[in-house]
């Protein structure tokens, strides 16, 4: 017997009931990698080649802990990394769902970026990337196109050049360095409080990046992006990522009472069959809205959201790409 999560809210004598979700299968990360398969083209493949260019589909689902209980895809887009001449140049591609319907495509490289119109070639708008964004220095952690394999002997003789806190788990596989805040300017009433950066010693692969940053109300934002990859010929790819936006904010909005009632969740929500609830909506006292987890006056959240690449295609991406800025 199929069943439906129902909040039951009642008003007087009359019984209103807000329907939420039901037991069909979810979307986790888990489920996003397992079912579907990516594909995987290297023109050309020799072990000894690296990786010049990079391209793939992109989608990109999310959810939040105040109102989602599953992941749901949110947007698509195109990416497209390649290396000329030693600098790293990336394009995105968006999909006709974005803003007003327009087909645009964003492309940058080390101290510019412009977007432009994908089907005229109309650039709209060029950014300049000031030299200060970011230490030089740290330069080390971005060589190449971190989609596999890195330089783990590189990262650590640098990183203990510059007297980072390196800290290597041998029973884990994993290298840890912490970078000072003291690297990277501080936005207008945000503050970096700390930057994490992990290495997989064992597939040599970047494992996890964790940045902290705090405002001056005291909201702290804690961001996690986790690389996955999948083997292709001995490689390590990069098939998509999953990223965790952790948001505690202390103020609470005030006017709630403080026997305000609320859900923490789905599974507090009581459950009745599929056929009371046809019953409840015929009779006019049922009616479906979204559904608000937590405490109300409390604004804090985790936000998930997960990047899923399909149609990989590797060293097989033309300079034309990024004629934009090439010929700037």
């Amino acid at each position: 017997m199929k069943k439906k999560k129902v909040l039951f809210v009642c008003i007087i004598t009359t019984l209103f009931s807000i329907t939420s979700c039901n037991n069909n299968a979810q979307l986790t990360t888990e489920s996003l990698f397992k079912d579907n398969a990516t594909t995987i083209s290297w023109k050309n493949y020799s072990k000894t080649d690296e990786i010049s260019s990079y391209a793939a589909n992109v989608t990109v689902y999310s959810m939040n802990s105040k109102k989602d209980t599953e992941l749901k895809q949110t947007s698509s887009y195109r990416l497209t990394i390649k290396n000329i001449d030693d600098e790293q140049f990336t394009r995105i591609d968006m999909s006709s769902d974005f803003a007003d319907g327009r087909l645009r495509s964003v492309v940058s490289k080390s101290r510019e970026i412009a977007v432009f119109d994908s089907v005229t070639n109309e650039v709209e708008q060029r950014i300049a990337i000031s030299e200060e964004e970011v230490s030089k220095d740290l330069s080390f952690l971005q060589d190449g196109i971190v989609l596999g394999k890195v330089n783990l002997d590189k990262i650590k003789e640098t990183s203990s050049r510059l007297a980072f806190d390196v800290n290597e788990n041998d029973e884990s596989s994993l290298l840890q360095i912490s970078i000072p805040s003291s690297y990277f300017n501080d936005y207008e009433e945000v503050k970096r409080i700390s930057t994490k950066v992990v290495f997989d010693v064992s597939s040599e692969t970047l494992n996890s990046v964790e940045i902290v940053m705090q405002n001056g109300e005291g909201i702290t934002v804690t961001s996690t992006v986790t690389p996955v990859y999948e083997e292709y010929n001995d490689e390590m790819i990069q098939i998509g990522s999953i990223t965790v936006i952790n948001t505690e904010n202390k103020n609470l909005i005030e006017g709630f009472a403080e026997d305000y009632s609320y859900y923490n969740s789905i599974d507090e929500i009581e459950e009745i069959s599929l056929e009371k609830y046809e019953e409840l909506k015929k009779a006019g006292t049922c009616f479906e809205t979204d559904v608000e987890f937590g405490n109300p006056a409390d604004l804090s959240n985790v936000e998930t959201i997960v990047e899923v690449y399909d149609s990989i295609t590797i060293n097989e991406t033309e300079d034309s790409l990024f004629k934009i800025l090439l010929e700037a």
